[in-house]
């Protein structure tokens, strides 16, 4: 990019709409030099500010003008709203607007992010939906701002931003694996999670599992047992994956009732095992969760899972994944207080498929 002729031609071509851009009206004229404030080009070299990134595609009179415009699309509260920009982003537009407002707030917070907070409600539910359509891998200062506000008010924006891909089928929800990867945003996450699972049943299954997680985090797990229970009755039998983990997920919350069931389903299926061991797995190493097992509970799921899986050696004589994920079940089940993990020990070393780990049971 040439940026003395670029800026030239920015020059002449803007010259006459100086007022209209300076009134935020001009969004076309406006997007190339908010995707040069936030560093989208790489013909511009990113050390350098931002507003130097702006003035070099624009002389002294025209960057005056840009800058202002994109204050005035920030103040003027005359952005889309929540569901439309979840349906032009559906009807695959770009994000349009989207780039000056999140130069503008860039611009606008420079100096407190909390300043974020004093905008118009529509403005920030935009903010909120655009920065998650724009992907940025770094946590803003401003957009977490945005996210620490009360859950209930967060929700309301991603429910309606989400709602038209809901309905369109879509399995993937832009901004949900942000908050609900690590416990960051926990609060928020837990809150969403049954509002969720409930309205997008068609989601990818790695976000489903990771919502059952949170859902089992809350206080109150009757919902998410009523709504376990319905899945497992509607789902068809070869939906393998999901239904583990709606039926484990039940297991959880209330062992006795669910037992038989998760047991029946599962048998010796190699197929459906393996689903089962990264769900336990995954549940025992969440905090939030790991405190519902009992050692019973554990040794009931070890009794479906441990059979299916000899401790097959590799090369170099060590033990494959799926073994060494099973002894790591066992070592878990040893954590437990001694009266406890007596009764679960004494439990499976009288189930005879338990026998090829007599040598571990008796250890315990």
């Amino acid at each position: 990019m040439d940026l003395q002729q670029t800026c030239v031609e920015n020059n002449q071509r803007l010259a006459p709409h100086l007022e209209e851009i300076s009134r935020g009206e001009m969004i076309d004229a406006l997007e190339p030099f908010a995707k040069a404030y936030l560093g989208l080009y790489y013909q511009l070299d990113n050390s350098v500010p931002p507003r130097q990134r702006v003035a070099s595609l624009a002389n002294g009179e025209l960057s005056a003008a840009i800058m202002q415009g994109m204050q005035s699309l920030l103040l003027g509260a005359s952005v889309p709203s929540a569901r439309e920009i979840g349906e032009a982003y559906l009807l695959g537009q770009g994000l349009g607007v989207g780039y000056v407002l999140l130069a503008a707030v860039e611009e606008y917070c420079v100096e407190d992010a909390g300043a974020v907070l004093q905008l118009d409600a529509r403005v920030i539910a935009a903010l909120l939906c655009y920065q998650f359509l724009h992907t940025s891998y770094q946590p803003l200062p401003w957009h977490e701002r945005l996210l620490q506000q009360p859950p209930q008010t967060v929700i309301q924006v991603l429910e309606q931003f989400w709602a038209p891909l809901q309905l369109a089928g879509r399995d993937f929800l832009p901004g949900l694996q942000t908050l609900i990867r690590g416990p960051r945003y926990a609060q928020l996450a837990t809150s969403l999670a049954i509002p969720l699972l409930e309205q997008w049943p068609q989601g990818d299954i790695y976000s489903v599992r990771r919502l059952m997680q949170w859902g089992l985090a809350s206080e109150d797990s009757e919902p998410l047992l009523s709504l376990a229970e319905q899945r497992v009755a509607e789902l068809p039998v070869a939906e393998i994956r999901r239904k583990v983990y709606w039926l484990v997920t039940a297991f959880i919350i209330e062992p006795r009732g669910h037992t038989e069931e998760l047991s029946h389903y599962i048998g010796r299926t190699k197929e459906k095992v393996l689903p089962l061991l990264d769900y336990v797995v995954a549940l025992l190493r969440d905090p939030g969760i790991e405190r519902r097992l009992t050692a019973m509970d554990l040794a009931r799921l070890l009794r479906i899972i441990a059979p299916v899986f000899a401790r097959n050696q590799g090369r170099g004589g060590l033990l494959d994944d799926n073994s060494t994920r099973v002894l790591w079940l066992f070592e878990q089940l040893a954590a437990y207080p001694e009266g406890e993990r007596g009764l679960a020990v004494k439990w499976l070393s009288a189930v005879r498929v338990m026998r090829s780990y007599a040598d571990i049971l008796d250890s315990l």
